[in-house]
């Protein structure tokens, strides 16, 4: 039940699980809840048929796209590690895109180095349901293939606000 893996890689994890910590990342990803507070989207059906329109208007494809019992995690996994620097612009870029996309994702994860999210092969104790690897195409993409085609659709430069925090119903 509820287990997480960290995306990045740590060069001092004695010192916790920060961004600050962190080396690198081989991937980009995407939290998008369902049928939760705050979530725009009543169901994993409903989360899956925006991101089809994401993926549609930007040409950008999910190399993995797994259930997380909740929704959907979506991960741009690269053919090469990039700096904690080069990610973080690269996730900003790639929040500005979902945000000008309509694509509703979670916004304290879009752009957390640090984050971590529920491990395929374990259950969501919230809901009961197995988080599952829903498609994996074993094509991961150049960071520059990726930043080229992603900075080809964002049409506002400037930066996504922070985000806000959401507010758990059960607080």
């Amino acid at each position: 039940f509820d287990t997480y893996i960290a995306l990045a890689r740590y060069a001092l994890f004695m010192n916790g699980r920060k961004a600050a910590n962190v080396d690198a990342c081989k991937a980009i990803w995407a939290d998008i809840d369902a049928g939760k507070a705050g979530s725009k989207y009543s169901s994993s059906s409903e989360a899956l048929a925006a991101l089809g329109e994401f993926i549609k208007s930007t040409g950008l494809m999910p190399t993995i796209l797994v259930s997380s019992g909740m929704g959907l995690h979506a991960y741009w996994t690269f053919t090469k590690a990039v700096t904690a620097d080069q990610w973080k612009r690269i996730a900003s870029g790639f929040h500005q895109l979902c945000v000008e996309k309509g694509l509703d994702v979670d916004p304290t994860r879009a752009e957390d180095l640090a984050s971590v999210l529920r491990l395929p092969g374990t259950v969501h104790s919230k809901t009961g349901r197995a988080v599952q690897i829903l498609w994996s195409i074993p094509n991961d993409i150049p960071p520059a293939d990726f930043v080229r085609k992603m900075a080809s659709q964002i049409t506002n430069t400037a930066p996504v606000s922070a985000p806000p925090k959401r507010v758990n119903a059960t607080q």
